[in-house]
This record gives C-alpha cells, structure tokens and sequence, in this order.
C-alpha cells in the first residue's frame, strides 16, 4: 500500500513504521472521525469543532515532543497522532447531563442518537 501512494526505497521503511502504528488503532481514528459526524449531525457542531481542536493542538506539543526531545522520529509522529485523537474522542464521546430532581450526574454515551432517552446510560449517584 505505501508503494501504491508514492513512497520510494528511502521513504519506505518510515511509512511502514507510520502505517503500522495507524493500523493498530485504526478502531480509534474511525470512531472519532464517525463520532464527529454523527454529533455535527446531532445538533452539536461546536463540541465536534472543540473535539477536532484540541485533537490538532495536541498533536502538535505532542509531535514536537516525541520526534525531538524523545528522538522517537516517525514513530513517535504515529503515536502523537493516535493519543492525541483519542483525547479528542474523550472530549466529544462523553457528555454530562444533570438530572435536576435528584441531583444526580448521568453520563450519556451517545453515538447518533435523537435524544438522551435512546442512549445508553451510565448512573453516578451522590
């Protein structure tokens, strides 16, 4: 596949590393990437943005720190990319609702759905 997208004898053994990296948690990147949609399609672009910036704003501290303090090089870009995105997936993933007659926290994971009452839910209680 890297050949198929351009890279030559030199750049071959670092895509290889890059790609394998992705592939390992490639679950992780689609599901922040569907996530997105199905919450931009939820209603809620703003928290999809906010996901997909603090996504971008850690991959780069991130990168910085793994390539060039770390010396991990392409490696190190691959996983910068994967944690950061799956900081990202945690900011969009959960979202906190108050429940106002008992005061108890209810935690909705929600992938898509119209409304609270579709989710499934995880209860804290006080």
């Amino acid at each position: 596949m890297a050949r198929l997208f351009g890279a030559n004898d030199e750049a071959l053994p670092h895509t290889l590393d890059y790609m394998q990296i992705l592939f390992i948690f490639a679950l992780i990147l689609s599901w922040e990437t569907c996530l997105s949609i199905f919450i931009r399609n939820d209603g809620d672009p703003q928290l999809a943005m906010a996901g997909f910036v603090v996504s971008a704003i850690l991959n780069i501290g991130l990168n910085y720190w793994m390539i060039f303090i770390l010396e991990w090089e392409v490696t190190g870009a691959a996983l910068a990319t994967v944690i950061a995105t799956a900081i990202g997936l945690l900011k969009v993933d959960v979202r906190d609702y108050v429940d106002g007659d008992n005061g108890k926290a209810e935690i909705y994971i929600k992938a898509g759905f119209a409304d609270a009452e579709e989710a499934a839910t995880i209860k804290v209680y006080d």
